[in-house]
């Protein structure tokens, strides 16, 4: 079995992607689709992959 690993930027992008669509459906929708320990989880692992990788911070990013 073979392991794939991503950049810090492939996982930055991909996390900004989850938490954004999260945001739209829980403030536009009005119908969150993940659970908030869910949402949690996803937010501490994009402020960690930050602060490891601070070049990656962009104002588009849901810590900012």
């Amino acid at each position: 079995m073979s392991t794939v690993e991503y950049s810090p930027a492939a996982l930055h992008a991909e996390c900004c992607r989850k938490i954004h669509l999260w945001d739209y459906h829980y403030y536009v929708m009005d119908a969150p689709i993940v659970s908030d320990a869910t949402y949690d989880a996803e937010m501490r692992s994009l402020r960690e992959l930050e602060r490891k990788h601070p070049e990656l911070v962009t104002s588009n990013s849901p810590t900012q």
